[in-house]
């Protein structure tokens, strides 16, 4: 019976584990964009990236802080191009100074799920909250994993339950 009950236990682990609606993280950082040398090279690729951008904003843009569901955000590599995060089957042009990358979800999607639970900050012990662009997930700094639970269930009963959607860095503050 113990053997049977324990297979069980590593099955379900298993599961959750391949779908995940999260990740707990074990460092201060979940991604790393390398910060490059501001040299002549990389403000010749910044411009150029820049004026290759503004070709591509109506892609992307319903306003001027409005975007559409197809925009999973955008960033600077450290060679200073844009980087910008697409959701759907193909970029939208060919472009020698942006940097496409499928993703799973959209920047409002992600913003959406960060607006509801920054409404919960302080019941949940959040300190940091924020959509990683890098990583296309919502970033959670808290104090106590005891909460992760009450979250999903939140996102859940807003219907923004999604697998791989959040980073939690559980940091005990010790303020004495």
């Amino acid at each position: 019976m113990k053997k049977v009950i324990f297979i069980i236990l590593i099955f379900l682990g298993l599961t959750a584990c391949t779908n995940s609606v999260y990740i707990l993280l074990d460092n201060e950082e979940c991604c790393t964009i390398e910060h490059g040398e501001l040299t002549p090279e990389y403000w010749a690729n910044f411009n150029n990236s820049r004026a290759a951008l503004k070709e591509v904003w109506p892609y992307f843009r319903t306003g001027v802080r409005e975007y559409k569901d197809n925009f999973g955000g955008h960033f600077i590599d450290r060679n200073g191009f844009f980087n910008i995060n697409f959701v759907g089957r193909s970029s939208p042009v060919e472009s020698d100074y942006l940097i496409f990358h499928r993703v799973t979800h959209s920047y409002n999607f992600l913003s959406e799920i960060k607006d509801v639970i920054v409404e919960f900050m302080e019941d949940f012990g959040i300190w940091e909250l924020a959509v990683c662009i890098s990583c296309n997930r919502v970033s959670i700094v808290m104090e106590c994993e005891n909460m992760i639970p009450l979250i999903l269930n939140l996102l859940r009963s807003e219907g923004l339950l999604r697998r791989n959607t959040l980073v939690i860095l559980v940091y005990e503050f010790d303020f004495l």
